[in-house]
């Protein structure tokens, strides 16, 4: 049976933190003085839903 390397775990975490930090970041945080990515995604969403269920509710 093989042990796993402490340091190699370590290594692993940290990796893993540094990367999702870094996501966060890119996703959530308004850059140049416009919308983070984020909210320009859930306006999309939002102007969608109210131009898809109104076509929708017609008769």
């Amino acid at each position: 049976m093989k042990r796993s390397n402490k340091k190699q775990h370590g290594q692993a975490t940290t990796e893993w933190t540094v990367a999702t930090f870094a996501m966060i970041v890119a996703l959530f945080i308004p850059w140049n003085g416009q919308q983070s990515a984020v909210s320009l995604f859930m306006d999309a969403v939002r102007t969608h839903h109210a131009n898809s269920s109104y076509t929708l509710s017609l008769p």
